[in-house]
């Protein structure tokens, strides 16, 4: 009888630490991202029931950690509170960022945009690739174009552009201009520009490859220059969200190989 208890004991400490590690997961993607999905953190932890994933988001509300927000029709979103926080800065690789989710500093206009880089942080963790998200660099970024993350792979930098709506040629043409100048100072290897699907991806494409020059500021004073596809625009992809597993997987490849 005594062996029977033990065993069952045993068998119940695994499910037990997987649920505290999965806790612990969401709490570091949230310190990050503040705030997320049902779909994004069912996502990121692999989950493939609702009820898993609810059972888990439950019991870090009743702990205070996380909050529910209905924030629209279309969006219930889950936002990471001080408690959270706190838990979060006992746990190994957390940042030090320590603001909790405050609903009044998002809109509708922006909170796709939002939920489209976590998908890519999402993917870039399934593949044990480290992400950092745009607003850590802050006023810390070192080149004039903050962009919506980096992805880190061996020691080297890609920048992620999430786009979904289309900018402006004016607009287009400084940030080219930005990322070339990044490029040249070696901050970055790649810009990577991830789209929803494949539409938005070769409406993005065309209007960076129709721009024909770029401007460029030389001692204060505007200089026009001649885009060349093949050579200035040879160090940008364009990805859809659902082809960016595949395409970080061969970047892997290629930046461990060198």
């Amino acid at each position: 009888m005594q062996q029977q208890s033990l065993s069952n004991l045993l068998s119940g400490k695994a499910p037990l630490q997987r649920g505290l590690e999965n806790q612990h997961r969401i709490l570091q993607f949230l310190q990050q991202e503040k705030f997320s999905t049902r779909q994004i953190l069912q996502s990121l932890l692999g989950i493939k029931t609702r009820g898993g994933l609810w059972k888990i988001l439950s019991k870090m509300e009743k702990k205070n950690w996380i909050k529910q927000y209905s924030f629209s029709s279309s969006f219930t979103l889950w936002g990471i509170t001080i408690d959270g926080i706190k838990e979060c800065a006992f746990t190994e690789g957390a940042t030090h960022d320590f603001t909790a989710f405050q609903p009044s500093k998002i809109s509708s206009s922006t909170i796709q945009h939002s939920l489209d880089i976590q998908a890519v942080h999402v993917a870039c963790e399934q593949l044990g690739i480290e992400f950092q998200p745009g607003r850590e660099l802050g006023s810390r970024a070192e080149v004039d174009k903050i962009p919506d993350g980096l992805v880190h792979i061996n020691g080297k930098l890609l920048a992620i552009e999430v786009e979904r709506t289309l900018k402006s040629s004016g607009r287009y043409d400084a940030i080219i201009y930005n990322y070339l100048k990044a490029i040249k100072q070696q901050d970055y290897v790649r810009v990577v520009y991830v789209m929803p699907d494949a539409k938005k991806l070769q409406q993005v494409k065309r209007s960076i490859f129709n721009l024909g020059h770029i401007t460029m500021h030389v001692h204060g004073e505007k200089q026009r220059i001649k885009l060349n596809p093949e050579t200035h625009l040879s160090y940008f992809d364009f990805v859809s969200l659902n082809k960016l597993p595949d395409y970080l997987q061969v970047k892997m490849a290629q930046l461990s190989a060198n």
